[in-house]
């Protein structure tokens, strides 16, 4: 899937298409660290965060949501989508580092990524969601590829007790399958990280 996002063709008409763009050069930073390819993520943070200063962004809405604005002045869709980015970005970065053997510390990977779970919280609702990807989902699905299995059984139970405002609740396979493999693995020695995302793919 990561390859396949990377080579969907780049829109290039800003004032037409400035949300389409914001959000493919997030997308295709999120594919980069998710193969371990950290220099070319942190290149299309760049781009996305230069997407996001696109005058043509304002007013622009997905359902009830603003796609973009200053996060001072309220919630906005790429507003997650930038704390996703970034957790992943320094996520792959302290993976890499401990399969280095080298010092590392996930803590502000994952603090970045409860920040998301606040920020898509405070997104009005609507139905289809804007923000596709629920953020507890993949914090749940990092915390438990570290072993973390109580923190991401936690995040991944809240995921699927809240009120449905979205497909995400009891009997979404996203909240299933989470918390079906993060129980299962506090049951045993082997993590069930890699099995857990490759599931929600």
């Amino acid at each position: 899937k990561w390859d396949e996002i990377l080579a969907e063709p780049m829109y290039s008409d800003k004032d037409v298409f400035p949300a389409t763009i914001a959000t493919q050069h997030y997308a295709r930073g999120v594919a980069y660290a998710s193969k371990g390819m950290v220099p070319e993520a942190e290149a299309e943070q760049v781009l996305f965060k230069e997407a996001l200063q696109n005058p043509a962004l304002a007013g622009r809405v997905m359902h009830n949501n603003v796609m973009y604005q200053d996060p001072s002045d309220g919630p906005s869709i790429l507003n997650v989508n930038a704390a996703i980015l970034e957790a992943e970005i320094e996520y792959r970065r302290q993976f890499l580092a401990k399969a280095a053997g080298e010092a590392h510390d996930f803590t502000a990977a994952f603090d970045e990524l409860r920040r998301g779970v606040d920020l898509s919280l405070n997104l009005a609702y609507n139905e289809p969601w804007g923000q596709m990807q629920p953020v507890r989902h993949i914090l749940g699905a990092l915390l438990e590829e570290q072993s973390a299995t109580s923190s991401a059984l936690c995040s991944s139970s809240r995921a699927t007790s809240r009120k449905p405002r979205r497909s995400t609740g009891p009997t979404s396979r996203f909240g299933r399958t989470t918390c079906g493999v993060c129980s299962a693995s506090s049951c045993a020695s082997k993590p069930a990280g890699m099995r857990l995302r490759n599931s929600l793919k």
